[in-house]
């Protein structure tokens, strides 16, 4: 029973390593966007701007 855990655990843990890197890739590609900085500096003038 607890070798069979471990087999499995292993291929999920393998999968969500898979998974993680992807997400990590598609985040890294968000933040570099044009559309992302626009949206930054738009916050944080609203911000200064109420202070």
């Amino acid at each position: 029973m607890c070798y069979s855990k471990v087999l499995i655990r292993n291929a999920e843990k393998a999968t969500l390593h898979s998974v993680n890197k992807e997400e990590c890739r598609v985040l890294i590609g968000c933040w570099q966007s044009q559309e992302f900085m626009n949206a930054i500096m738009s916050f944080f003038s609203s911000k200064t701007a109420k202070l």
